[in-house]
């Protein structure tokens, strides 16, 4: 947030410079001291408020700013209206897959299984930050209905927890309906 976004200066001299302070203010009641963890909300000598987008949190805060008076008498100060600072996860969608992967058993035999089924393909994060990661499940599904614990059959079919990725041994046939749960 730019200074600019909750103050106008009215001179730009050193002797007016103002100085800037963080304020909790939780339901818009200030505290009565300066905020001093500058590890994920800080302000700049210049006014702007930073904040670290890769934490997620929520801080109410207001800005006080006090500047020298032109009498020499105390300064003045000045607080900002409460505002809300939150750093949240943004919300992934989760595109449609193709409903059915039929292969064929290749000819001659896979050397290796294959990928048949991407992370990619049925869902788009939209943030890197490390308390944002998505984490994924396989649960067995016949007629579309969860089974109630994680598949973990690995003979024919894996799948990675880390990028959603469904691996299937080609070489032999099965079938099965499957429901990929994202957290």
């Amino acid at each position: 947030m730019m200074v600019t976004e909750y103050l106008t200066l009215g001179s730009s001299a050193p002797a007016c410079a103002p100085t800037f302070s963080i304020y909790l203010a939780p339901g818009g009641v200030i505290a009565s001291t300066p905020y001093t963890d500058t590890t994920w909300v800080s302000i700049t000598a210049t006014g702007d408020v930073k904040v670290d987008s890769n934490t997620l949190g929520l801080k109410e805060i207001m800005v006080r700013w006090s500047q020298p008076d032109p009498t020499g008498s105390s300064p003045i100060i000045l607080t900002s209206t409460m505002f809300r600072i939150e750093v949240i996860c943004p919300v992934f969608t989760t595109p449609a897959p193709a409903v059915d992967k039929s292969l064929n058993p290749p000819f001659p035999a896979a050397s290796a299984a294959s990928i048949v089924l991407q992370g990619v393909e049925y869902r788009v994060i939209n943030s890197a930050a490390a308390a944002c990661v998505i984490t994924y499940s396989l649960y067995e599904a016949p007629a579309g209905v969860r089974a109630a614990i994680v598949y973990q059959d690995t003979t024919w079919l894996s799948f990675s927890t880390t990028t959603g990725d469904v691996t299937i041994d080609t070489n032999k046939l099965g079938v099965i309906e499957l429901i990929v749960l994202l957290t």
